[in-house]
């Protein structure tokens, strides 16, 4: 039984933050096991929370948020506030599960993981541009098996998600040679298309504050100087 820790007041939800009104269910094949929720706009997201080592969600805003200031195609993401009392009636809660600001991502329907077997169909200039994107962010996590990629196939439209395993200072696996578009890292990062590409991902480097900004406070708790290292990470020289 979580504690009732009170929901915040209205003046609370700004920003796009939003209030989980159901639960509807709880992935487990993720290693986070969200829950599926409904949120107060009356969208589906799953949603993920942290006993203890927030970092993961600091992960998840900051990198899904910068890929949507990139354009990349990535899901709806929010800060939603899970009620203690919703939880407390469902029959997921348990350990790892805590009533407060957690990690929101929009649900995507009629999407399965991408196939490695479709490269091809997804088009050469989104392939670098997910491949730097997860070089800059230090994403070791895009891998053959598990691609952390959803695909449309009759839309051919590639969805970037999960990266709570992002951000470190240095990669749990390098992109050159473990991503699942490694084949393109050298064209990626050549001449013309690579200056392209730096100035791309500074763009998104100009958001950063402003998705910072947006953390909840309880969620950088005891993080020490993790704020500080991610500036000074997407700051470094590229490729």
């Amino acid at each position: 039984m979580n504690s009732d820790i009170p929901t915040p007041p209205s003046s609370a939800f700004v920003d796009g933050r939003l209030l989980i009104t159901e639960i509807l269910g709880r992935e487990p094949a993720s290693i986070l096991r969200p829950l599926e929720c409904q949120a107060s706009d009356g969208q589906r997201y799953f949603i993920k929370t942290r006993r203890s080592d927030m970092l993961p969600l600091v992960c998840e805003w900051v990198c899904s948020s910068l890929a949507h200031a990139l354009g990349l195609r990535c899901p709806s993401v929010c800060i939603a506030w899970l009620p203690a009392p919703l939880l407390n009636a469902s029959i997921y809660s348990d350990y790892d599960l805590v009533p407060g600001w957690a990690f929101g991502s929009q649900a995507v329907d009629l999407a399965d993981t991408f196939p490695k077997a479709s490269t091809k169909d997804v088009p050469i200039t989104e392939r670098q541009r997910v491949l730097a994107f997860d070089h800059w962010i230090h994403n070791g996590d895009r891998q053959d098996a598990n691609p952390n990629l959803l695909w449309q196939a009759p839309q051919k439209a590639l969805w970037v998600i999960d990266h709570h395993l992002t951000l470190p200072a240095i990669p749990i696996r390098e992109a050159q040679k473990f991503h699942i578009f490694r084949d393109d890292w050298q064209a990626c990062w050549a001449g013309a298309q690579g200056d392209e590409i730096r100035t791309w991902l500074a763009g998104g480097r100009s958001q950063l504050e402003s998705i910072l900004a947006k953390l909840p406070a309880e969620w950088l708790k005891d993080t020490g100087d993790f704020v500080e290292n991610v500036r000074i990470l997407l700051s470094r020289p590229l490729p």
